[in-house]
């Protein structure tokens, strides 16, 4: 897949929280990377580009185990073995939840 990023991305291996399709119950999916824009998971299914997409995560440590609320929209996703990698730009960040996020990618340059 051609890259086509605008903002740098930082390696952030670890699970997250995600619901789609008006679901009411969290699913786990596999933080790969993520950037102040947006981020890529995998997960078990496919999810339809154009979806919108509520997610949680903590960022590590350093950040107070900062846990990041927000929605998001897929941007594209890929077939990769039993798995779908998929891109996600996020729609909406909380002030505090995006300096905080900032500030995790800063510190991890």
């Amino acid at each position: 897949m051609e890259n086509r990023r605008i903002n740098r991305r930082v390696k952030l291996q670890q699970l997250i929280e995600i619901s789609y399709s008006n679901q009411e119950n969290l699913l786990d999916a596999n933080l790969e990377d993520i950037s102040i824009s947006g981020l890529r998971f995998s997960v078990n299914s496919p999810i339809t580009t154009g979806s919108e997409i509520f997610l949680m995560f903590e960022l590590p440590q350093e950040n107070e185990g900062k846990i990041i609320k927000c929605y998001g929209e897929v941007l594209w996703q890929e077939k990769n073995n039993n798995t779908y990698i998929i891109g996600l730009k996020f729609k909406h960040l909380y002030r505090s939840d995006k300096e905080a996020l900032e500030s995790y990618l800063k510190n991890s340059i």
